[in-house]
């Protein structure tokens, strides 16, 4: 099994959701809580990436602030992507209640030479649980001075490879996340 490091991306505003999801209790403890003892147990180092650092000392995981802010979760992605000490990284959203140390496997251990290796399922591409490249860096940072935030589109642009979540017996797969109140079961 390989071992990345992994960023939880946690500086958003939950505006759709209407209060904030990371400190959501799922099954009695906050769903920042949940993703990153999910994460430890397949990457090699766990941080959040957000806004403030003090919101999440109770983690008991390091806090990186954004490198830039209000730009979505591209702030987010920059930052981690900077960190990253090795060629490759995990980046995951904080808002994903049904993730598992499986399909975090999955994804760490796909050895392609692509920019990014990201979740896909009936619904579509989710950046926000995938692998990238830090070669890709200077990509994102081009991103951002062009204003283009989108990492749906910066996906489409770079290319990679999409692994696809195919378990109809599930009702959500292990990188839903929560966007809207109604979306809980």
């Amino acid at each position: 099994m390989v071992r990345l490091p992994a960023y939880i991306l946690a500086g958003g505003e939950s505006r759709r959701y209407g209060q904030d999801k990371t400190l959501l209790s799922w099954d009695g403890e906050p769903l920042i809580l949940r993703t990153v003892r999910t994460a430890q147990k397949a990457a090699s180092d766990v941080k959040i990436v957000a806004r403030a650092r003090d919101k999440f000392e109770f983690v008991g995981v390091p806090v990186l602030l954004d490198v830039v802010e209000r730009v979505g979760p591209l702030g987010g992605l920059l930052t981690a992507l900077e960190d990253c000490p090795g060629e490759r990284c995990l980046i995951l959203a904080s808002d994903m209640p049904y993730l598992t140390e499986e399909w975090l496997c999955k994804l760490c251990d796909i050895r392609e030479d692509t920019p990014v290796i990201f979740s896909q399922f009936s619904k579509g591409a989710e950046p926000l649980c995938a692998v990238y490249s830090k070669a890709t860096l200077p990509f994102w940072w081009e991103q951002y001075r062009s204003k283009n935030f989108s990492l749906q589109k910066g996906i489409q642009r770079l290319g990679g490879m999409q692994v696809e979540f195919k378990d109809e017996l599930e009702s959500h797969p292990p990188f839903f996340n929560l966007n809207e109140p109604n979306a809980l079961p």
